[in-house]
């Protein structure tokens, strides 16, 4: 229906960011605004400013049934920012093990990805996990 209607344009453009709806439905957790895009034909791994994918933002937040929502629609998992920050590295350094391990099942190699820096997956998600005994202490 939207397609048809002429709004394929509308789904499609960015703010001054190159943030996209469907950036912004998976930024913040809207499952049923993100199937919507996704059924619309919004391109999954569309980049943002500073290359950011709708899977990274998503990553970003402990909500797995948007990730795999991504990933089932075509969200590349091997994909990096700038930095050389992959979903996982961003589900890791935030502390979320249900997104990270439905990365890691769709995508094993993520394993043996680093960030621009030598950064690998273990070195993130150890030092989120000191992080967050800092802030317990």
């Amino acid at each position: 229906m939207l397609k048809s209607s002429g709004c394929r344009v509308c789904l499609e453009m960015g703010n001054k960011d190159g943030k996209r709806p469907i950036h912004e439905a998976a930024h913040f957790s809207q499952l049923e605004c993100l199937e919507v895009l996704i059924k619309a034909g919004c391109d999954v791994n569309a980049l943002k400013r500073a290359d950011w994918t709708p899977l990274m933002l998503a990553s970003t937040r402990p909500d797995e049934p948007c990730v795999a929502a991504l990933l089932g629609a075509g969200a590349l998992p091997l994909l990096a920012n700038k930095d050389g920050w992959t979903a996982a590295q961003l589900a890791a350094r935030a502390g979320h093990l249900a997104v990270l391990e439905r990365l890691l099942a769709a995508e094993p190699r993520l394993l043996d990805s680093r960030s621009r820096t030598g950064r690998t997956l273990l070195h993130t998600a150890g030092e989120a996990r000191l992080g967050e005994r800092a802030a317990r202490s």
